[in-house]
């Protein structure tokens, strides 16, 4: 069920616009139009849904040469609609110059390369553009941490005041202009309002976020504020523990919290506990979203021994501690420190029969995890095959062609209990200037409806034990994709005979209005066992969900079938996890 009848919509301004700030020179003056540029920070193109009450807006303003630290918001538009009264006075804008801290060429040439990662239709990378992007970002990463005043601004308007009512499956227009002193600019950014759909069993989970307890600005009950406008009724934070640059034999097991945010009495800084993060961020719930709490921890190529090296990331859940059973260093979960299979492992025992590992961003550049197949010994039951900043989302781009491989050589184990990578998403979102926004989703399948969505432990557990079951679906945009074959659901297992048929089903609910097609692959694509024309489907008009049958002869064997479901202008992507069948 939606939260309210009225339609309403947030807008999170992330992604990247670039404005030129100049003033006309003096007679005989010579201020350049290149020497006072400002580039602004945030969006080109955002998704967001109808039930919001809240538009979250932030913007950040850097510039390059003699231009001014501040400027004022004197314009801003909805297709064409001026919602500047309900702008709280004044609405400044500071500009943080970059001059010394990075070439303004390399800037805008990441800038070029966010916008275009963040567009609603795809523009691939090649190779050389995508590992010149990866290495900007690392740039740009550097002044983020050496220049720590420069946040965005945010803006908080209560959608109920909104003078229009935005409408499902529209794009909207985003008008903004600034003036400082002379000087004036403005920027325009679009929008598409969503219908992210849930029905009782499947409900949308962001599952790779970050809060001011490690690399994040914002906290917790902020995250909460934020999910709940995009419509997650799951949000796993998952900061990062202590341990980065640090190579003593043993340290306090703590909470990274790399900007000294919280402080003892006395003004010192101090780390937070598991204890305290775990809390604020069950705390965090409310009616509409659980917030509970996890981890992101970097391999190491050593074992227990802090390299500064990344050997991939993992993403913890339904951990109770960050020590496990004995230390921090042993079984426990230090940044950095441990090779990969012995990281999952620790993971695993963490709360035996709960706790359950996933491998973020398998494929980037900067933090790919590095082993694979026969080497991957330890149990992990995900894998994100939507992440980050990322602009391919077809079966052949890495993390996808990545999770197949993986799949397939976990297959024989599958029948016997062993684990498998589910498909998964995280934004990987820090709330701070160069991090993508929050998007993409991950449906996991619970028992059952919660009468409400404020925290408890058998909550809790239901969620975890559906992460570790591997029923979950990924979605770029929102839309849901389910199926089943003979009536097992995703991330079952089931005996079949060889030549006979198999019965099955797709159930999709778009979140958006748009053509669509739906494919059943067998195993690494070896074979489409069931193809749809692309058809138009309206979101919420069209009969809900829309079904799809068919009938395929299972060939024995071991195999593994999982859906694909794309917009013809490959705007959205959904992939399920797999059912699994064995002659």
């Amino acid at each position: 069920m939606k939260r309210f009848v009225v339609i309403s919509l947030t807008i999170i301004l992330m992604a990247l616009s670039i404005f030129h700030v100049w003033e006309e020179p003096a007679q005989g003056g010579a201020n350049s139009i290149e020497e006072r540029e400002v580039i602004i920070i945030g969006p080109t193109f955002q998704t967001f849904d109808t039930d919001a009450d809240q538009w979250s807006i932030f913007v950040t303003a850097v510039s390059f040469g003699s231009a001014p630290r501040e400027g004022r918001l004197s314009e801003f538009t909805v297709n064409g609609v001026d919602i500047m009264p309900l702008i709280p006075k004044p609405a400044t804008i500071p500009i943080y110059p970059l001059d010394g801290e990075m070439d303004k060429g390399a800037f805008k040439r990441w800038k070029n390369f966010h916008e275009r990662a963040n567009a609603f239709k795809i523009q691939p990378f090649s190779k050389e553009e995508e590992r010149e992007f990866h290495d900007l970002t690392f740039r740009i990463k550097e002044v983020a941490q050496r220049r720590k005043e420069v946040k965005p601004l945010w803006f908080q308007l209560n959608t109920l005041e909104l003078p229009f009512n935005p409408k499902v499956s529209q794009t909207y227009i985003i008008t903004l202009a600034v003036q400082a002193g002379n000087f004036s600019s403005s920027f325009q950014s679009s929008i598409l309002v969503v219908n992210v759909p849930e029905n009782p069993n499947w409900f949308p989970a962001e599952l790779h976020i970050h809060s001011n307890y490690s690399d994040g600005n914002r906290t917790p009950a902020q995250l909460a504020s934020e999910l709940t406008n995009k419509h997650y009724r799951i949000g796993y934070v998952t900061d990062e523990p202590a341990g980065w640059g640090q190579t003593a034999p043993s340290i306090l097991p703590r909470m990274s919290d790399p900007d000294n945010t919280f402080r003892n009495p006395d003004g010192t800084p101090r780390k937070p506990t598991w204890e305290e993060y775990a809390n604020a961020v069950r705390n965090a719930s409310n009616i509409s979203i659980v917030m509970l709490p996890g981890l992101e921890i970097s391999a190491s190529p050593q074992e227990r021994t802090h390299t500064g090296i990344h050997q991939g990331h993992a993403l913890a859940y339904g951990i109770v501690t960050l020590t496990g059973s004995q230390t921090f260093e042993t079984t426990g979960f230090r940044y950095n420190w441990f090779l990969p299979n012995t990281l999952l492992n620790n993971i695993n025992i963490n709360r035996i029969g709960f706790s359950s590992a996933a491998i973020a961003h398998p494929t980037h550049f900067s933090y790919a995890w590095l082993v694979w197949g026969s080497q991957l010994t330890a149990r992990y039951d995900g894998m994100e095959l939507m992440s980050g900043v990322q602009n391919s989302f077809s079966p052949n781009a890495g993390p996808m062609v990545r999770w197949r491989s993986e799949l397939s050589h976990r297959l024989s184990g599958v029948f016997s209990g062993q684990s498998f990578p589910s498909a998964r998403t995280g934004s990987d979102y820090c709330g701070n200037w160069y991090s993508p926004p929050i998007q993409y989703y991950t449906f996991v399948r619970l028992p059952s409806t919660p009468s409400n969505w404020t925290y408890s432990p058998s909550l809790q557990d239901n969620v975890d034990t559906a992460l570790r079951s591997g029923r979950t679906v990924t979605s770029r945009l929102g839309g849901l994709a389910t199926f089943t074959l003979n009536g097992w659901q995703i991330g079952d297992r089931f005996t079949h005979s060889a030549g006979s048929n198999v019965n099955g089903s797709v159930q999709f609910r778009p979140a958006f209005s748009g053509t669509y097609r739906v494919t059943v692959y067998e195993d690494n694509l070896s074979r489409i066992v069931y193809q749809s024309p692309f058809t138009y489907i309206e979101a919420g008009i069209t009969p809900d969900p829309v079904n799809y049958p068919f009938v395929f002869t299972f060939p024995g064997g071991q195999r593994f079938y999982h859906v694909y479901v794309e917009e013809w202008s490959s705007t959205e992507h959904i992939y399920t996890s797999p059912i699994f069948i064995r002659q």
